[in-house]
């Protein structure tokens, strides 16, 4: 079995998540470290035991690599994987994947040109709750969704900001909308947006931002996102259903705690909601992430109300099925539509 020479550029704090990862795998090897901080790098270098680089062309030129991890500010993400693909290396940016679509552009097309392949972390397509949620949409055993929403409120205090010479500026920062466009399935017509910033006097940037995302397949996704909250609230995505299906899986009721504990290889439980709700009952999914834990993100099932008498062999038991998941979610920022500027796909 081949094992792929892999290289690390940039080694902060999301280091970790791509290293252990990698010393993880049977057929991966970390064998190089680049960072601008020596003292940073020759740290990691000993810890994994590889050489380290103070400039991330001399370690793609000298290492002999198969594979580079890119783990830099996110205005460093398009430069450096162009200049990977381009010697036939294969590319993982953290995302954003740039700051700007002409840059995602010419990444995608040094990758094409140079037939290497080109990969965007998405890291909360793969906790439990997601890809149950995922499975369950595209089996149909949901139903079609028809509109969904979004919430992010998080802590990011001007201390934060100052710590950065990146982070919070048009030039050098990124953001965007991922979980919630993975579940809708669907291409992005239009977003129409307001930002502002209304608490941070450090920042170039919006911390608060709100509208709506129209989806080709008519859905609609309405978002509101914050970073001067209390802490680091659970992201929420609601997706709004027509409908529960009946399957062969499923004959007359949505599965138990126990079997979707089975099926997904997490612990359920099971909690009362709030008595004003129309619905009736709430279960939720719990995976611990086997490196760190942070905000926890929520996922939301709704039937629509005045759908529930026309389904199909529906429990007589409304259920709101709520997939939750403790592994990392970092943060997410809202790209926004003219006349508004944009960070998710500013030309």
């Amino acid at each position: 079995m081949k094992q792929y020479r892999v290289g690390i550029i940039g080694c902060g704090s999301i280091f970790p998540m791509h290293s252990i990862s990698v010393a993880r795998q049977v057929n991966a090897k970390l064998v190089a470290v680049c960072d601008i901080k020596e003292e940073r790098a020759k740290a990691r270098a000993s810890e994994y035991n590889c050489a380290y680089y103070l400039d991330y062309r001399e370690m793609i030129d000298q290492a002999d690599l198969d594979v580079v991890h890119i783990c830099t500010p996110h205005y460093l993400h398009a430069p450096m994987a162009v200049y990977a693909a381009n010697k036939g290396v294969h590319v993982l940016t953290e995302k954003p994947m740039s700051i700007s679509l002409a840059d995602a552009c010419e990444m995608i097309g040094a990758a094409e040109k140079n037939g290497v392949v080109l990969g965007v972390i998405f890291q909360n397509r793969y906790n439990p709750g997601s890809k149950l949620v995922k499975e369950m949409l595209v089996s149909g055993q949901l139903g079609r969704i028809i509109s969904s929403k979004l919430s992010v409120t998080w802590k990011r205090t001007d201390e934060y900001y100052s710590k950065s010479d990146w982070k919070g500026t048009w030039d050098k920062e990124g953001g965007g909308v991922d979980l919630a466009r993975w579940l809708v399935d669907s291409e992005i017509e239009f977003v129409d947006a307001s930002i502002s910033n209304r608490t941070h006097s450090l920042i170039e940037v919006e911390d608060a931002a709100e509208g709506v995302i129209k989806y080709k397949n008519g859905v609609l996704t309405c978002f509101y996102a914050v970073n001067y909250y209390g802490y680091d609230a659970p992201v929420e995505i609601e997706l709004s259903k027509s409908s529960f299906t009946a399957s062969a899986a499923w004959p007359r009721s949505p599965p138990t705690p126990a079997r979707l504990s089975s099926m997904m290889g997490v612990s359920l439980k099971r909690h009362p909601i709030p008595k004003s709700s129309s619905i009736t009952e709430t279960s939720s999914i719990t995976g611990e992430s086997a490196i760190s834990s942070r905000s926890p993100i929520s996922i939301r099932l709704w039937p629509r109300e005045s759908n529930l008498k026309s389904l199909v062999k529906m429990p007589s038991r409304r259920r709101h099925w709520s997939a939750r998941s403790t592994n990392q979610a970092r943060r997410s920022r809202k790209s926004t539509s003219k006349p508004f500027k944009s960070r998710l796909c500013r030309q």
